[in-house]
């Protein structure tokens, strides 16, 4: 849509100098460029929602291994068949060893080398994140995703030691320590979104209770996290939702198998199917519950309930926020 006058200037023409963009699709990035919350309780799904993000590199600080067949992410670190925390390497590579057991999606062997997941190792990942960005490498990933916020925290506890210059944790002033720690992940989002990355911070959601007597109160989907450490992070954030598990009744038919595992036929040849009816888990992206508290954000007008799908589900949701991204560009019944 082209802005006309008639007379004057546009702001973005008043203030040239500046290069300074008005309006339009610049203000309004794709999901994958931006800062972003996606919390949620122990096995909701939030890992598996961001797992199926082709372009998103994930710092695996919780060591946990994929939660879906179907991934599609990179990871850092991932394990080899033994549980070890493990990493890519080229054949020949130093301290690099062919896991048998393992093979590529061509067929060819896989070569790893072990790792060790402290926070500085992580923070060595990061330094090469950033220059692969200072280089516009065009194999850089779009979208970096902190698995979770909460093993961060207790990742940071040796390096704010080292950083301060203490040999044990319980020698640190420990609001300043505290502090220390809460800013620099903070920090670390910034840095990395700088560079023109996404971040997704993932944060468990849980319930909890508050006050005593009279005044307690039960609270439904809040971050486990310090407050002091949410306060910071929340306020960056232009997309923070929740992913849970809601249980829905379906019914469908089946088919019947014999022993061998064949189908069971009707006289007709056709399949002979039979009616099962029951509930199942069903993984929703919602703001409905944190909205009551000010704490979902969204930019554009998303729905209130995404129903994920189990093989696809940021493709679907990254659609959908592009259909309701464009609706704002383009109100709906203005002309192009």
């Amino acid at each position: 849509m082209t802005q006309t006058l008639e007379h004057g200037k546009t702001i973005a023409q008043k203030y040239g100098k500046l290069r300074g963009v008005g309006g339009g699709i610049f203000m309004c990035p794709p999901l994958h460029n931006q800062l972003m919350v996606i919390g949620g309780a122990s096995s909701s799904g939030k890992s598996a929602l961001l797992q199926s993000c082709p372009d998103a590199y994930i710092f695996n600080t919780d060591l946990s291994g994929v939660t879906t067949p179907t991934y599609r992410a990179t990871m850092w670190p991932g394990f080899d068949t033994e549980g070890n925390p493990a990493e890519g390497a080229n054949p020949g590579e130093q301290d690099s060893y062919e896991d048998k057991e393992l093979s590529d999606q061509q067929g060819f062997p896989v070569h790893l080398k072990r790792v060790k997941a402290t926070w500085n190792a992580f923070l060595e990942q990061k330094k090469i994140l950033e220059q692969m960005a200072d280089d516009n490498d065009p194999a850089r990933p779009k979208i970096i995703v902190i698995d979770t916020l909460t093993t961060c925290i207790r990742m940071c506890k040796p390096w704010v030691t080292e950083y301060f210059g203490k040999q044990t944790f319980g020698e640190l002033h420990g609001q300043q320590a505290w502090g220390t720690i809460y800013d620099h992940l903070l920090d670390f989002g910034i840095e990395l979104h700088s560079k023109g990355y996404g971040v997704c911070y993932v944060v468990h959601f849980g319930d909890k209770i508050e006050g005593e007597g009279e005044h307690r109160r039960y609270i439904e989907n809040v971050p486990t996290i310090s407050d002091k450490l949410w306060n910071r992070i929340y306020p960056v954030c232009s997309f923070v939702a929740v992913v849970e598990v809601r249980r829905e009744s379906f019914q469908e038919d089946v088919a019947v198998k014999n022993l061998d595992g064949t189908p069971k036929l009707l006289g007709n040849g056709k399949p002979r199917t039979r009616r099962e009816s029951g509930t199942r888990p069903v993984h929703y992206l919602t703001f409905e519950h944190i909205d009551q508290r000010n704490a979902a954000k969204r930019r554009v007008a998303f729905t209130s309930d995404l129903k994920l799908s189990s093989r696809d589900a940021w493709t679907q949701l990254e659609d959908e926020y592009s259909k309701a991204r464009n609706r704002m560009i383009q109100p709906e019944g203005e002309p192009a």
